[in-house]
């Protein structure tokens, strides 16, 4: 129904939310967040637009990629 809909777009919308400010805080471009963690940039540009959500993996991937940047001492 209706609120299972406005449910999963709000869903969709933390983790867009999320997502973009991981990749954000780690500097990389879509395409080289997108790689790090074995997605595509097509796929990342939708989760990070909310258009579709990702996966627990495909979360835990993303989040696996933010920590081992965020955690490498910063170069250039």
């Amino acid at each position: 129904g209706i609120r299972s809909q406005a449910f999963r777009l709000q869903t969709r919308r933390r983790h867009a939310d999320r997502i973009r400010a991981m990749r954000k805080a780690t500097g990389l471009t879509l395409k080289a967040f997108a790689e790090r963690a074995g997605t595509s940039a097509t796929r990342l540009s939708a989760y990070e637009n909310a258009r579709v959500a990702p996966t627990t993996d495909v979360l835990g991937r993303l989040e696996a990629v933010a920590e081992r940047c965020l955690g490498e001492p910063r170069t250039g």
